[in-house]
């Protein structure tokens, strides 16, 4: 089932140059991301805006595992300095051991967030992230990778 979803989403990518108009001036998503959109555009419309966060990613967690990804949920990560134990950090979503995911209800993408979720790439060892928004009827989201540098506000 997942080849098929990959291949529909690939397909769908074809015909459309860029599915989010937020992300026009980024390059198309990679396929996990692709495929992570597309799960999340399904529980948006099946839920509508206006839950918790914490209700989208519990729904995503489950649609994206109906559809074939291995997910983590809520992984814990020690943060350390000089080698001792200062924090742990929480990650909503690992899917495929590659991408994490924040699942959130936000007015906008802030820098703030850009730079919490590169701080979360550093610390995992990851090097992609996708922050999803089902604030509005319409999914936003935002693709980060490592080399993002947040802008001060």
């Amino acid at each position: 089932m997942r080849n098929e979803s990959r291949a529909h989403v690939s397909a769908v990518l074809q015909v459309l140059p860029s599915l989010n108009p937020m992300n026009s001036d980024q390059p198309l998503l990679a396929e996990l991301d692709n495929s992570i959109v597309g799960a999340a555009r399904t529980v948006l419309a099946t839920l509508k805006p206006g839950l918790s966060e914490s209700g989208y990613e519990k729904a995503l967690v489950l649609e994206l595992r109906k559809r074939g990804f291995r997910v983590e949920h809520q992984k814990l990560f020690e943060v350390r300095y000089d080698k001792i134990l200062v924090d742990m950090l929480v990650v909503s979503l690992i899917v495929d051991g590659q991408t994490i995911v924040y699942c959130r209800v936000l007015e906008d993408f802030t820098p703030t967030l850009v730079a919490q979720v590169c701080g979360a790439l550093q610390i995992t060892g990851l090097s992609e992230g996708l922050v999803l928004n089902f604030r509005k009827k319409d999914l936003e989201w935002k693709h980060i990778d490592r080399e993002t540098v947040p802008v001060a506000a």
